[in-house]
């Protein structure tokens, strides 16, 4: 139970540290950073770094669009 809070615990604090750079900074982005940081890969670390931002410039995109159709939605319900 100790060692879970713990792994928790350094979750949240990465996610507040890393809030200006990278926003959507998941725990999973930060379990495979951790993996490829242990494998003692640079080249590894660059392409999950990479991959991270594609997913997160996906995500992004995904979450304009969404609220972009819903102020539309709305906007056409009170019209």
């Amino acid at each position: 139970m100790a060692l879970v809070m713990l792994a928790l615990s350094f979750l949240v604090k990465e996610r507040i540290q890393q809030k200006a750079s990278c926003p959507l900074l998941s725990a999973r982005d930060i379990r495979l950073l951790i993996i490829a940081m242990l494998l003692n890969d640079p080249d590894a670390v660059d392409r999950r770094i990479a991959q991270m931002d594609i997913r997160h410039e996906q995500r992004r995109k995904d979450i304009e669009r969404y609220y972009r159709e819903n102020d539309t939605d709305s906007a056409n319900d009170t019209g």
